[in-house]
């Protein structure tokens, strides 16, 4: 995200410092409480190479710097005092002047944001305002406050709007606005590498991402002071930096070390991933529910890749189809399972990624009533159910237990343990496979998949003949 600055205007005319509409904060104070929100943000969100300015009437309040409570302060105690002042297109010909005279040298996103209850009819301010503001590649929004919508005109190179929608995002949660930095660069191949007549050049930028809670620092009481926590690493009494330390396993009282090629192994079970995004097939639909994490965006690097992507987009879009793809961020990370779903605007042609998850994580199954005698469960039916609870059970003994990881650690251990020169032999536990027990299950408990909507039309039927059999005044009175 580019640095910024931006100017707010606030009109103290007559007018605006008085309250209108039974409000009980007077027109100036209202939209200070946008400002000082807006400076707010940038404070907590840590934008420290924003710049911000605030004019009240011909003063100001704020000259261009970065927002601090110091600055938030004094313009809430101009909001509340503030003193009659006409001349408002002026007041943005001075801030175009500053804007010019502090980002002449610096590359900044440059924006003035003026607040009143007039629309401004002198032609000659506007013209000199609109020359100015398209010399320095300063965008303008007005926002009126409580002028009707039919009344408000537009002003050349310049955006209006209602400052009533504005005072609406007031302490409202706003996405952050990242640097775009690329998750992955490299290139999107039709199958494996080596066998693909497909290779675009990409790159993976974020599209939406969780965002986190600000943390908490630790803070020294009676001053306020922050506390900065130093780790030190003793070896014998001795301080060692954490450059030179390696991380090592127990084995009995003797510590384990395992290279960066045996650390890859425990981890992925296999030999380094090279990265990658390879398209492994195309399904007409994901469900909406199945996607899990973020979403990014897969743009082309290159004009021909470019023109690549758009091609492949525009084919799938029209053909309603959806590419499933194996994606590998960097050497040695763990594969995932994506969709690729077309993404057509017109600023920008390409695909959203998506991950999915390898397998279905919850196999929810209904069983039919058991309540009445023909229904007790049979002696087939008692043994497929030990059967499943006896398959679920998980034994700890490293030498069985399903938990690929967790076995292959145990391996590595013993045999780095026995021998740290010795060959290394990986045997998984294999997982236990409940195919069957689901078929079975199917086939004698008679499960069947029940139609919702007749369902739903039955419950509504009974509800609506048991409604009818009811005598309300009766029942009111």
């Amino acid at each position: 995200m580019d640095k910024q600055v931006t100017f707010y205007i606030v009109d103290s005319s007559e007018s605006m410092v008085v309250s209108h509409n039974d409000r009980t904060l007077a027109n100036v104070e209202w939209v200070s409480e946008y400002v000082v929100d807006e400076m707010a943000n940038r404070v907590l969100y840590d934008r420290v190479s924003d710049k911000v300015g605030v004019i009240f009437g011909n003063q100001e309040i704020v000259p261009i710097e970065s927002p601090n409570q110091e600055n938030i302060d004094a313009v809430r105690k101009a909001a509340r005092s503030a003193s009659i002042c006409d001349g408002f297109e002026q007041m943005i010909i001075n801030a175009l002047g500053s804007i010019e005279t502090h980002c002449k040298k610096l590359k900044f996103s440059k924006k003035i944001v003026a607040f009143t209850d007039k629309v401004p009819t002198d032609d000659a301010l506007l013209a000199q305002i609109h020359e100015m503001s398209s010399s320095s590649g300063v965008s303008l929004l007005f926002a009126f406050v409580d002028v009707p919508p039919q009344e408000i005109e537009q002003l050349p190179g310049a955006a209006v709007g209602s400052y009533a929608d504005v005072a609406e995002t007031i302490c409202a949660a706003k996405p952050k606005v990242i640097k775009p930095i690329h998750l992955y660069k490299g290139q999107l191949t039709l199958g494996s590498p080596e066998k693909s007549h497909l290779a675009l050049d990409i790159a993976v930028y974020p599209a939406t991402k969780r965002a986190t809670a600000p943390t908490a620092h630790w803070v020294y009481g009676p001053n306020g002071q922050q506390v900065k926590q130093i780790r030190d690493h003793l070896v014998e009494g001795q301080s060692v930096e954490k450059d030179t330390l390696e991380a090592g396993h127990l084995f009995g009282s003797e510590i384990i070390l395992f290279d960066r090629i045996d650390e890859t192994m425990i981890s992925g079970g296999g030999p380094i991933r090279d990265p990658g995004l390879e398209i492994i097939g195309f399904v007409e639909d994901v469900p909406a529910y199945m996607p899990i994490g973020s979403s990014n965006y897969i743009l082309g690097t290159e004009p021909q890749s470019v023109l690549g992507i758009s091609a492949l987009a525009r084919s799938l879009y029209e053909r309603e189809l959806v590419a499933i793809a194996r994606f590998v961020r960097r050497s040695g990370s763990d594969i995932e399972m994506v969709s690729l779903q077309p993404l057509i605007t017109q600023e920008v042609e390409g695909f959203l990624m998506n991950q999915l998850p390898f397998s279905q994580d919850c196999l929810a199954l209904s069983f039919n009533s058991l309540e009445r005698d023909e229904r007790q469960p049979s002696a087939e039916m008692q043994d497929l159910m030990d059967k499943a609870v006896d398959d679920m059970e998980i034994d700890f003994d490293s030498q069985s237990v399903a938990n690929p990881y967790n076995h292959r650690i145990a391996n590595f251990l013993k045999q780095r343990g026995l021998g740290l020169d010795a060959e290394l032999h990986i045997t998984l536990a294999e997982p236990v496979s409940s195919t069957h027990v689901n078929k079975a299950f199917v086939d004698v408990f008679d499960i069947q998949k029940v139609d919702r909507t007749a369902t739903e039309a039955k419950d509504k039927e009974n509800l609506e003949s048991t409604a009818g059999d009811l005598d309300l005044d009766e029942l009111l009175n």
